[in-house]
Parts: C-alpha cells; sequence; structure tokens
C-alpha cells in the first residue's frame, strides 16, 4: 500500500511538471506523457558435463517478472560450483532471478565413492624387524552424511605392504561398534616398517540425499586410538613404536 501512494505521488509531480498548473494562461502546447513499461531481457543458462540446468538456454523475461533455475546433478555427480554472472554461489541447487540481463552456469563432479586409508608403523631402522604383533583401534567420524557406514559390505580391511609376510595371522572387527575397527596383526616373520594394513569404506549416500564433494571424509576423520600395543617376540611392548594413519585417498 506505501508503494502504491508513493508511486501516485511521484506520477502527479511529474504530470505537474509536463502540464503545470495553468495558471498563467499561457499558449504553450503541453506534450503528452510517454507510457513505459517491463521490457524484455534474457537469461542465459548452461550446464558442464555430469548434470543439467533447468530451464536450459535462453529465456526472455521481462524485467518486472522472475525466472527461476533448478541444478540437477546427474547419478553418480555432485554440483561443484555455480557461476551466475561472473561470480561463484557454491554448490547450490537453485536460484530465481527477478528480470533477465543475467548468465548462469553449473559444474559438476564425479561424487566419491571410497575412502581408503593406509595403516603405517613407526618402526626405527635400528630396530628392525623386531615387530612380532600390532593391536590397534582404528577410529572414524561417526557421521553418516559423509558416507561412512558399518553396515555389510561398507568397510573392508586387509593386510597390505610389509603386513603380508609368512606366517601373518590378520583379524579386524568392522561391524561391531559404528565408528571403531579393532585391528590385530602377528607375523612369525616379523613385521617390517612401513604400511601394514589398508581399510577400504564404500561411501554410502546419506539420508538427506547423494554425498555432495564438500561434504565428505577428510584425513581428519580417521586416527589410531590410544591404547594400542606394538610387541616384539618376547611379547613385551616394544617403546617408541607405534601405529598411525599414514595416507587418507578419497576417490
Amino acid at each position: 500500500m506505501k508503494f502504491r501512494i508513493l508511486f501516485g505521488l511521484i506520477v502527479s509531480v511529474a504530470l505537474l511538471a509536463m502540464f503545470g498548473c495553468g495558471g498563467d494562461g499561457g499558449g504553450g502546447t503541453p506534450t503528452s506523457p510517454t507510457a513505459t513499461g517491463p521490457t524484455a531481457t534474457t537469461v542465459v543458462a548452461s550446464a558442464g558435463p555430469g548434470g543439467t540446468i533447468s530451464p536450459p538456454g535462453t529465456s526472455t523475461v521481462l524485467t518486472t517478472f522472475s525466472v527461476s533455475y533448478t541444478i540437477t546433478p546427474n547419478p553418480g555427480y555432485t554440483v561443484s560450483d555455480v557461476v551466475i554472472d561472473g561470480f561463484s554461489f557454491g554448490a547450490i541447487t537453485s536460484f530465481e532471478f527477478l528480470g533477465g540481463g543475467h548468465t548462469i552456469h553449473a559444474t559438476f563432479t564425479n561424487r566419491p565413492k571410497t575412502a581408503i586409508v593406509k595403516l603405517l608403523n613407526l618402526n626405527p631402522p635400528t630396530l628392525d624387524p623386531i615387530i612380532y604383533g600390532i593391536e590397534a583401534t582404528l577410529l572414524y567420524t561417526q557421521n553418516p552424511n559423509l558416507g561412512l557406514s558399518n553396515a555389510p559390505g561398507f568397510i573392508t580391511a586387509v593386510a597390505s605392504g610389509n603386513g603380508v609376510v609368512t606366517g601373518t595371522i590378520f583379524t579386524a572387527d568392522t561391524a561391531t561398534t559404528f565408528g571403531q575397527i579393532p585391528i590385530t596383526l602377528s607375523s612369525t616373520s616379523g613385521i617390517r616398517a612401513g604400511e601394514f594394513a589398508t581399510v577400504t569404506f564404500k561411501l554410502m549416500s546419506s539420508v538427506a540425499g547423494p554425498i555432495a564433494s564438500n561434504n565428505v571424509p577428510s584425513s581428519a576423520d580417521f586416527n589410531i586410538a590410544s591404547g594400542f600395543a606394538v610387541t616384539g617376540f618376547d611379547t613385551l611392548i616394544i617403546p617408541g613404536i607405534f601405529p598411525f594413519v599414514g595416507s587418507v585417498i578419497i576417490k
């Protein structure tokens, strides 16, 4: 209502300015006002490989009307970025323009499918290869929205690297406790320095939908719990040698 009153006042003032008050009886010829209305403008929408934007292409829109856009990734992809008029708006999935004269472009990336965690032991060369056994618990963030799950088939753990030697016995409990994987490894041949196990997480879709590229696990989501034990052939704990997360590969 306030907008309409103000608009009426502006129009009245404009008409008075053009026609005058008529008090001087002048013989001037009044000029007819020129009516202006909404003009047609365009919005150009495009999308890179891996998804779509709707409506696509060039859309004509009046300056006083709005037009909405929806960005949809294909299966296995996620929105990477949406650039509007040359500025990045991040991984948004919708946007509304008032009027035209704009551009919008969406890009997509492959959604990560796995997180591969490599476990290493810190074994000083002067003591190599006296390690007989390693007991450790790999901790991971208890957040399904990151795609981490201990449901059957989503986690595999195997001995790898220098942990694969004659006489190796390897166990890993991937299902009992969400967020924890107790691991034991022993070898009658001795375990040398370096990689000894690999844990692979198959990333699942979260309850809210597909995992976004900016919402996946990182190296900070995995670590070794305190209370680990690294023992020699005499079954005594070897001081100064401990397991740790060597690398986390998201792909």
